[in-house]
């Protein structure tokens, strides 16, 4: 009897998990064109700690909204210069509200005031330290460095926050820490990095580049953990992996070692909740989560939703995990953004 109360009260102590339910539509702002508030294929956006939500888009411009999707300000056009962009494509806030812009055509990062004034830039085309061959990402960890998807050297370099090379990780190929076209980095407040590629995967690193784990297979449809890139990534507080799936018209929701626990998207289209090739995500202290819709030309909003109830974990599912001790990957993809 006593082994059975010991056995029983180990049961309750691991209980099962909340299960969380995907986001479910809210609101949306943009609508195809070139004028304020509007957008041609949005491809990047971020919010800052009061809620602004800043978006580009192919008109080579920044645009600055309110919490609600309320247009603010503009800023950029196409060119060389300050404030001045040749495909825009990833974006990030640091500590002290300053806009990071990966300027993708120009082979430079660019910092600038929250309205848009020059701070300082770094980059040039090259393979060297501190240059690149597309940037695509940017993230920032809790000490202020700047990490950077340098998309054609399949490589991540590591910027103290004024843009001074420290450090680099990853070749070409398809093994544990090497890269085909890596496309958008996270990283969470513990330090991960989450970095994604055209192999249709997730691998996560140290700070320092060292490798961990992976998760993710090919995969054109429904099934939870597959991927049909490009993949875009962002990270919360609480360490969960946000990814969205834009040849599956989804975004899938992650924990830090690549569990699977919702996707939300109704399916490709236009209607409310629907989306066309969703390029970016981005999410609040709420759980409000945003997604650039390129093909929609917009930004929908879903709200966050209470648990359903308790689920065993058991029942979860989750995409393929890879250790560090496991084999490589095979599969080969045509490059592209």
């Amino acid at each position: 009897m006593q082994r059975l109360i010991i056995f029983l009260a180990l049961v309750v102590w691991a209980a099962p998990a909340l299960a969380e339910n995907a986001p479910v539509f809210s609101s949306k702002f943009g609508r195809r064109g070139t004028q304020d508030g509007q957008f041609i294929s949005p491809s990047s956006l971020v919010l800052d700690a009061q809620g602004n939500i800043y978006v580009t888009d192919y008109q080579h411009r920044v645009q600055k909204f309110d919490p609600s999707g309320t247009f603010l300000s503009s800023f950029g056009h196409a060119g060389t210069g300050a404030a001045e962009f040749d495909y825009p494509v990833g974006l990030a806030v640091d500590g002290a509200g300053n806009l990071l812009v990966a300027d993708w055509g120009n082979n430079r990062i660019q910092k600038l005031t929250s309205s848009g004034t020059l701070i300082t830039e770094w980059g040039s085309w090259g393979q060297g330290n501190g240059q690149f061959n597309g940037p695509t990402s940017i993230a920032l960890d809790t000490d202020g460095f700047i990490y950077v998807t340098d998309q054609l050297n399949n490589r991540v370099q590591k910027f103290d926050g004024n843009g001074g090379y420290l450090a680099q990780w990853g070749t070409e190929g398809s093994g544990n820490g090497q890269f085909w076209y890596p496309r958008s980095i996270a990283i969470d407040s513990n330090g991960n990095v989450f970095v994604s590629d055209w192999l249709d995967r997730i691998q996560k690193f140290d700070v320092s580049g060292t490798f961990i784990l992976e998760w993710g297979t090919p995969g054109n449809g429904t099934n939870t953990g597959q991927f049909e890139s490009p993949i875009v990534l962002k990270a919360d507080a609480s360490g969960n992996v946000y990814a969205a799936d834009a040849g599956n018209n989804r975004v899938q929701k992650f924990d830090g070692n690549g569990i699977w626990i919702w996707t939300m998207g109704l399916g490709i289209g236009d209607k409310d909740g629907f989306m066309n090739f969703p390029i970016d995500v981005a999410v609040n202290g709420a759980g409000d989560v945003f997604v650039a819709d390129m093909n929609n030309h917009r930004v929908q909003k879903f709200s966050s939703a209470a648990p359903s109830g308790r689920v065993p974990v058991a029942n979860a599912t989750w995409g393929r995990l890879k250790t560090m001790y496991a084999g490589n990957m095979t599969k080969a993809r045509t490059r592209g953004q």
